[in-house]
């Protein structure tokens, strides 16, 4: 599912100034795609990434948490349709979206956190993007980046966007980050 979708809702909650506000407690953003795959089979899959801001913040930084959520198939519940899941913690650069140290991910509920580099950008690009250039942006996922690629530029309630796609080839996460018998 290539993704695009950020540049299209920034600007509702991007300061003048291109700093992620920290009054935006929290957002939602949600991809669907009806004609997804599971296990082989047809099934319309959904992603989310639940992002709140929380403290300690302040001027330079934002503590910022995201629930990510990938669900596939039609079942009575989400939890049936659950594929994945997990919360991710880090403090954020408010102006260059930037994770500075590696983020505490809960991969596995009722298991310990574990440390993950966040490199590139994600959630936020910096203020004054460079357009029609390829930008390195995480993809939790992976946990890696790849280049996201200039499409376009748009103009929307007073705002130039700069639209970008990146596309990511099938890559075997599980033998990337297949588990380890502790020692």
């Amino acid at each position: 599912m290539p993704c695009w979708w950020g540049g299209w809702v920034a600007p509702s909650f991007i300061l003048d100034d291109g700093r992620l506000p920290l009054s935006l407690k929290q957002t939602t953003w949600t991809m669907h795609d009806p004609d997804g795959v599971r296990d082989g089979q047809p099934a319309p899959v959904t992603r989310q990434l639940h992002m709140e801001i929380r403290e300690p913040s302040n001027a330079g930084v934002a503590a910022v948490r995201v629930g990510d959520t990938l669900r596939a198939g039609e079942a009575a519940t989400d939890f049936d349709n659950l594929v994945t899941a997990s919360t991710w913690s880090f403090e954020m650069n408010r102006k260059t979206g930037r994770v500075e140290e590696p983020a505490d991910v809960q991969l596995v509920m009722g298991m310990p956190a574990v440390q993950v580099p966040v490199e590139g950008f994600w959630l936020k690009f910096p203020a004054g993007v460079a357009a029609e250039q390829a930008h390195e942006v995480f993809d939790p996922v992976l946990r890696a980046s790849a280049p996201a690629h200039f499409v376009d530029k748009k103009e929307l309630n007073g705002r130039e966007l700069y639209r970008f796609r990146q596309e990511i080839p099938p890559t075997n996460v599980a033998q990337r980050y297949a588990a380890r018998a502790p020692r």
